[in-house]
This record gives C-alpha cells, structure tokens and sequence, in this order.
C-alpha cells in the first residue's frame, strides 16, 4: 500500500483503528471536502465582513482571534487529527471554521486599508479551485501518474521550506535588520513567493493521488473525513501561497 507525503496521509498505512467495514468511495471524499471548504470559505467571509463593516470593539475582537487564537488551536487541531486519523470526524469541521476565521483576518485587515484586496482574494480562490479541479481530473484519468520517487522528492521539497522559514523566522527575531532586507529585495521575495506556490501546486497531485490510493486499497469510510482533513489542508495551503504571490506581483505594479 503506498500513500504519499502530506502530513495528514502519512500514517494512513499504519492506522487501522476503525471498526466499519463500509469502504471508502471517491464521492464520499468529494462530499466531505466540498463540505469542510465550503465551511472554511463562509467563516473566512464573515471574519472578512466583520473587519471591514463591523464596531470598533467586534473587529478587535475578531482580530485578536483571528491572529492569535485561532492559528494556534488550528495548529493543534491539525496534529491532532494526522496522528489520530479518528478524530478527523469530529474535529474536522472546527479546523475547518478556525482555519477559514485566520484566512479571513488576514485577507480582511488588508481590505480594510484597500478594498482591492477583495478581488485578490477571489482571484486566487477562483485559481484554487480550478487547479484542484484539473489536477483531480488529470488524476482521475490516469493522464499524470504520481511515482514514489516524485513523492519523496515533496517530501524533501516540503521539508526544506518548512525548515528555511522556520530558521529564517527565528533568526529575524535576533537581527531584526535580516527580515527589512529580505522585504525590501523584491526580486529575492518574488522567487520565494513562485518557489512556495509551485510546491504546493505540486503537492496538489500528491494529494488527490492518496485520496485515490485510499478507495482503491480498500481502506475503511471513516477515513473519508481524514481524507478531506488532507484535500483542505492543501486547499488553504495553495490559496495563501496564490495570495501572497498576486498581493506582492499588485504590490511592485504599484
């Protein structure tokens, strides 16, 4: 059985701890992820309608949770349900809400000084889903097939990003001068932004490939909703990275 690198997949082989002997089908998946996205697009909406028409003392509010709060209980909630593939049922709605809530905030505090950012927002959404939609179909038809070595060389694509931002976050905070000369060199934050969009672009058919892995080994229907836990994740993931991409390119126009 062999199931790529996304975080919320790579136990899937080894977590058998459901009891159901109903399989899981691709529908079923679909269902549940159209389901998790579209609560994650509706919170991130009304976090957005809040800041940029709500009191005073609302928009604080939603900011505080929006920035503080809820990127941290989403955090947990997300290592809770990759080691714990049970809990996806139960817990992926609340990611789902906390993960749209951050999306919001952030997209709604930029609206709030320029409107503009608006139509941003929906032009990377209106990217995602077409890029999901053609990289199911692609897929689905056997015209791309995802090989184990393309896999592990996500895996260390994913890595090594996560660990130069992590270190180049941590080492900011120390030589405050590091991050202005990074934002300030426009063509460097460019190939960082296009870098980080085609990783998880490409972590897309990482993705619906397990989703297809998982209906054809066999695998129980409760991992339908850890499946869709995985769709969204790289749903929210691959939207930001569009984002930043199209608010820095608007950005340099300007």
């Amino acid at each position: 059985m062999r199931f790529g690198n996304n975080v919320a997949f790579t136990r899937m082989a080894k977590n058998r701890d459901f009891d159901s002997y109903e399989l899981a089908s691709i529908n079923g998946i679909a269902y549940k992820s159209i389901l998790l996205i579209g609560v994650a697009i509706i919170s991130a909406l009304l976090s957005m309608i809040i800041i940029t028409r709500g009191t005073l003392n609302l928009v604080g509010t939603n900011l505080i949770i929006g920035f503080c709060i809820a990127p941290i209980i989403t955090l947990i909630l997300s290592f809770i349900i990759s080691f714990r593939p049970h809990t996806a049922k139960a817990l992926g709605v609340p990611y789902a809400i906390l993960e749209g809530l951050s999306v919001g905030s952030v997209v709604g505090l930029l609206m709030y000084f320029e409107p503009i950012f608006g139509l941003y927002a929906a032009l990377a959404l209106t990217i995602t889903l077409s890029y999901f939609l053609g990289a199911s179909i692609l897929i689905s038809t056997k015209i791309i097939k995802i090989s184990d070595k393309f896999k592990r060389f996500m895996f260390v694509a994913l890595f090594g990003l996560v660990v130069s931002t992590l270190l180049v976050s941590l080492i900011s905070i120390f030589v405050p001068n590091l991050r202005y000369a990074l934002t300030a060199n426009f063509g460097l934050m460019l190939a960082i932004s296009i870098i980080s969009v085609l990783i998880a672009a490409l972590y897309v058919f990482v993705t619906i490939d397990n989703v297809f892995n998982i209906v054809e080994n066999g695998i129980s229907i409760d991992y339908e909703w850890y499946a869709a836990f995985g769709i969204t994740l790289n749903f929210i993931w691959l939207f930001m990275e569009i984002f930043r991409l199209i608010v820095l390119i608007s950005g340099r126009r300007d």
